[in-house]
């Protein structure tokens, strides 16, 4: 069985309950971190948040999210700079312990996969000795190719290490693995080897389904889908990675998401018995 002192989750697993009922849903189950939103900031604002996850006791695993730097236009890719030096900022302030980076799709009429890749490169060049400064560790995180156009031009770990490699191992940029995206990768246990635990920086889980005919898949709860859970976890164990492991699953409908306590019990079982 999983050890559930690793184990945080993300807020969007729990869309419908408000920053103080997530918390104390959590805190209630022994769940030891949560992956916030920046939304939580917008709403409450960054100290009144601080505070109450102070009182509530939990860690903010992550943060979500900076970066989409793959705008069409200098000025649009400056406000996003802009906008992930801000991420930075409510990260370090919140102790978060990485900020999640989001690299973009490709922009508008553009069929330049590298070119936007670059951009990426570019405008973690700007916010780089920012995040340092401010002790925040930035995770990207390598998105499952069907979302290559729309969301992530970086797809396979490869694309992750690339990048890291070029700002060197002292850089505070890592990688964020998130199974859902990348449970499929072919050389992930080679990767993970060459990442090692240190720029490992947060492991999200969530099942991957069956039959998927479109792009609206759904994360499900492990255990649930094609996931080989127990495999993942000691491969990430012989490469010492010893951080949190951020549930992120879909909220599903109905009378099932009208039962948060229900949902986050099956949650934690799901985590002990199968991943």
């Amino acid at each position: 069985m999983a050890d559930i002192a690793r184990l945080a989750v993300h807020a969007s697993t729990f869309p419908e309950l408000d920053l103080d009922d997530l918390l104390g849903l959590l805190a209630r189950f022994d769940v030891t971190g949560v992956g916030l939103l920046r939304d939580h900031v917008a709403r409450h604002g960054l100290r009144e948040v601080r505070r109450r996850v102070r009182d509530s006791g939990l860690e903010v695993t992550s943060l979500s999210y900076g970066g989409f730097f793959t705008a069409p236009d200098g000025a649009e890719r400056r406000q996003r700079i802009d906008d992930t030096r801000r991420a930075i900022d409510e990260a370090a302030a919140l102790e978060a312990r990485c900020l999640l980076l989001v690299a973009g799709g490709l922009p508008p009429d553009s069929r330049d996969l590298e070119g936007a890749r670059h951009m990426v490169e570019d405008a973690l060049a700007v916010v780089v000795d920012h995040a340092a400064s401010a002790g925040v560790r930035l995770a990207l995180e390598p998105h499952h190719p069907l979302h290559a156009a729309e969301r992530s031009v970086l797809v396979t770990l490869a694309d992750v290490r690339r990048i890291c490699d070029v700002f060197g191992r002292d850089a505070p940029i890592g990688l964020a693995l998130d199974t859902f995206h990348q449970w499929w990768a072919p050389d992930l246990e080679a990767e993970l080897g060459v990442f090692g635990g240190r720029r490992i920086l947060l492991v999200q889980f969530a099942d991957w389904p069956r039959g998927v005919v479109d792009l609206r898949v759904r994360r499900l709860v492990p255990g649930e889908g094609v996931i080989d859970f127990p495999t993942l976890r000691r491969r990430l164990e012989a490469v010492e990675y010893d951080g949190p492991f951020e549930l992120e699953v879909d909220p599903g409908e109905g009378a099932a998401r009208r039962d948060p306590l229900t949902r986050l019990r099956t949650l934690v079982e799901s985590y002990a018995l199968r991943a």
